[in-house]
């Protein structure tokens, strides 16, 4: 095996400079973010997506961190979760009274994986049709 370009690969820069970088102007702990787009999604709550510059799609609003997620209550035993929604734009395929589809994304032990902490749960599928079948455009969702 060529390890020779194990090194040369990934050029991270120090974290302590990237704090430094994106930290000027304001407080210690936050980092600024380009905002490239707010869509209203539903006229009647007030519910946006907003599309960040970074890959993440977490973001700070109102002192919570926020990123593409729900909240489920499980018919099972009427538990609240939260729920991942993998996929850009998933966020319009899922309203109110949507029967969702979830699974674990922590692998054997259950834990939260990525870069949500807590969040240990993604949707699938919504009203019984996969969620990226929807988010590519191949299917349609039925009207409940």
């Amino acid at each position: 095996m060529d390890t020779s370009r194990l090194n040369t690969t990934c050029h991270f820069i120090p974290f302590d400079r990237w704090v430094e970088e994106n930290t000027v102007g304001i407080g210690p702990g936050l980092v600024w973010e380009n905002v490239r787009a707010v869509n209203t999604l539903n006229a009647s709550m007030e519910l946006y997506d907003v599309t960040t510059a970074s890959e993440m799609h977490n973001f700070f609003a109102n002192n919570i961190l926020t990123g593409n997620c729900v909240r489920v209550q499980l018919i099972k035993n009427n538990k609240q979760i939260t729920a991942f929604l993998p996929g850009d734009g998933a966020l319009n395929y899922v309203d109110e009274h949507d029967e969702v589809h979830v699974e674990g994304i922590g692998g054997t032990l259950g834990r939260s994986m990525g870069d949500i902490p807590g969040v240990r749960y993604k949707v699938f599928k919504v009203n019984g049709i996969s969620l990226q079948m929807l988010v590519l455009g191949r299917k349609e969702k039925p009207r409940r």
